[in-house]
């Protein structure tokens, strides 16, 4: 008894490892790869009326700034160059994460190790991405004299 328990057990985990390795049909693919999509226009959307947002802010309070002292600041010229450059940063991370998800979609169409190769290629170009934003906004930020 203990036995084919223990056969039965083994075959349905073999059976669900052989289920996670199988590739999607080409229209389960191109159906999530469009929710994908869709999510990430949504995402990068939303980022970009968030920067518009800060912007409008930053330049708000320069302009009350100057109405008070008669004069536009360094300081406020500064703040708004930060808020764009991280504003920038957040967009671009977006597309990135956007463009990740997506590139997932598409590989989950393979299987095994091309499945694998293609999951490791998109969170590289991913992180590349990102990292390269990163660069900019540091570059931003020593070029304006903003802190971190």
């Amino acid at each position: 008894m203990n036995f084919r328990i223990s056969l039965i057990a083994a075959m349905l985990c073999v059976g669900s490892l052989a289920a996670c390795n199988r590739s999607e049909s080409p229209e389960e693919t191109q159906r999530d790869v469009s929710k994908e999509q869709a999510e990430g226009r949504k995402d990068v959307d939303q980022a970009r009326a968030n920067a518009q947002e800060k912007t409008a802010d930053a330049q708000y309070g320069a302009a009350k700034d100057t109405a008070n002292q008669g004069a536009p600041t360094g300081s406020d010229t500064a703040e708004i160059a930060k808020v764009e450059a991280q504003n920038a940063y957040d967009i671009e991370k977006k597309k990135a994460e956007a463009d990740y998800d997506v590139a997932k979609q598409k590989c989950d169409a393979m299987s095994g190790q091309q499945k694998d190769a293609c999951n490791d290629k998109a969170k590289s170009d991913r992180d590349q991405r990102v990292s390269e934003a990163e660069s900019r906004l540091e570059r931003s930020k020593q070029t304006n004299g903003a802190s971190q």
